[in-house]
């Protein structure tokens, strides 16, 4: 099933997560970056979602399942800068890792389809600018 329950529950947390950062911060500006963040991840959760389910229709049975982490509250600027920073990360190596018994894309034939890692790359484009308006504007 190539982690696609997985990655529609990372991102259905971080959605949350960030938001949750996202008012909890001091900064005028931290704060329009992240809402930036937050409803970008929203808008591609929904696409994404959309799209992996058209080819992996129990994605969405178990999304109830354990959450990846429990959720923090704001603490820095530079911890929040990191947690995005680790969220592109997960997306690139849930993406990447394409089967169940950890085959690379060259060994399986069970890849996403280009319009679901191009959703990818717009939504961890989407992250990098968080990470510039955050480290360089706020």
């Amino acid at each position: 099933m190539k982690n696609c329950t997985l990655i529609i529950q990372n991102l259905m947390f971080a959605e949350h997560q960030f938001w949750i950062f996202h008012v909890q911060t001091q900064s005028y500006a931290e704060h329009k970056a992240l809402d930036s963040v937050y409803e970008a991840i929203g808008e591609y959760k929904d696409k994404i979602t959309e799209r992996v389910t058209s080819l992996y229709p129990d994605c969405i049975k178990d999304l109830a399942g354990d959450l990846p982490q429990p959720f923090r509250n704001y603490k820095s600027k530079e911890e929040v800068v990191a947690e995005l920073k680790n969220l592109i990360d997960a997306l690139n190596i849930l993406f990447n890792d394409t089967s169940e018994n950890g085959e690379t894309e060259e060994e399986s034939q069970d890849v996403y389809p280009s319009d679901i890692l191009n959703l990818k790359d717009e939504l961890v484009s989407e992250l990098r600018q968080g990470v510039y308006m955050l480290t360089r504007l706020s």
